[in-house]
């Protein structure tokens, strides 16, 4: 019924008529089922596409036009324009509007609070109305108060955490939207600010758009499937947020459901709606995933694009907790998420798991650290 009210394949589109199909049809139902098994298998030769992307010019330009139609019919006002591989496109948001964007940059223990920082950051970053802002790590400010060298435990107890020094520094900016860039950054492409910003306003139900992580010109780490021994809570954040992105390609301009803060650029008007951070269960590691759980939960969609990136020189070089408060934080985040735990979010296949020696009932355990049987 669906494919006869949408008019079937139109031949609009040779070589790309399956892509306008799927296109239509999503477009006018959101009952959509992925079954996580390999349900066909094809013979591929030389000259399919699949094989050689440069094959079928013809049907690549067709399925950017078929997409290029389907922004125009579910009013997205972007522009579908080709990229490095062939048969995937990058949306180029056409508005102008180039709203306000307040910076917090953490500074790295070891580089403390450098002025330079600002001025290196000012020269890595093309977009104009923004400002910059450096945000020390909190005991390393306190270590540099010498008053307080005799009461360690005591007063890093008592400072503020990473959530509260974030949430403080949005309070005090009047910005419209805020970027998040997380220790140790070493290179930035230049219009990674307008990236964020542009596909931020793709879309009126994206709040939060996160961008692309490189280590010495590499993705590093894969999280596309779970590493069940691992059960520290910087692997169970890093997987949360990077788990559909390696899944699908990190090439490929994505909805995802868990963002960190390496690199991401949200609304003010998310924070707004749903009360900020929750600093009291989520203090450090676990604030900004649970900030995009929740959005995802209220509709709030949060976008990847691979064409904001940052660098750093280590994966190392990004982590630095490892206290009880970590185990603690993954904990309640078990418990508060424990419904989206149980069901996984839907840009992930848990049809990987099983090719990888990692039944569905190991990894749910895994993921929501409870043994009970998950909910359907």
């Amino acid at each position: 019924d669906l494919f006869k009210r949408i008019g079937g394949f139109t031949g609009e589109f040779d070589g790309a008529q399956d892509y306008d199909l799927m296109l239509r049809l999503a477009e006018n139902t959101r009952e959509i089922y992925r079954i996580p098994l390999v349900l066909y298998h094809w013979r591929a030769i030389e000259t399919s596409t699949s094989i050689d992307h440069e094959q079928k010019p013809y049907a690549h330009e067709a399925g950017k036009q078929a997409l290029q139609q389907s922004l125009q019919r579910v009013g997205i006002t972007s522009e579908a324009v080709d990229t490095s591989i062939n048969f995937h496109y990058r949306l180029v948001c056409r508005q102008q509007k180039k709203p306000s964007v307040s910076v917090l940059f953490f500074l790295d223990n070891q580089r403390g609070v450098d002025g330079d920082r600002t001025e290196w950051l000012r020269g890595k970053t093309r977009y104009e109305n923004c400002s910059i802002t450096l945000l020390p790590d909190s005991f390393s400010a306190y270590q540099q108060q010498p008053d307080k060298t005799n009461l360690e435990n005591s007063a890093k107890a008592s400072l503020p955490c990473k959530a509260e020094i974030i949430q403080n520094a949005i309070l005090n900016s009047s910005a419209d939207y805020i970027a998040l860039l997380a220790y140790g950054a070493e290179d930035l492409n230049p219009d990674w600010l307008d990236e964020l910003v542009d596909s931020l306003q793709i879309d009126d139900n994206i709040g939060i758009v996160c961008g692309r992580v490189s280590y010495n010109d590499d993705d590093g780490r894969s999280y596309a499937v779970a590493d069940t021994g691992d059960s520290s809570a910087s692997y169970f954040v890093s997987f949360l947020s990077s788990a559909s992105k390696h899944q699908n390609g990190l090439h490929n301009l994505q909805f995802v459901y868990g963002c960190d803060w390496q690199i991401c650029l949200f609304a003010r008007s998310v924070i707004n709606e749903l009360g900020g951070f929750d600093t009291k269960h989520f203090p450090n590691t676990m604030a900004m995933v649970d900030l995009s759980y929740r959005a995802a939960d209220t509709g709030i969609k949060t976008l990847y694009t691979p064409y904001a990136i940052v660098s750093y020189d280590t994966i190392s070089s990004i982590v630095n907790e490892t206290d009880e408060s970590m185990r603690e934080e993954k904990r309640q985040f078990q418990i508060k998420h424990k419904s989206r735990l149980n069901s996984f979010e839907p840009y992930y296949n848990l049809g990987q798991l099983s090719g990888n020696g990692i039944t569905e009932k190991q990894f749910y355990i895994w993921l929501s650290g409870s043994s009970e049987q998950r909910m359907a």
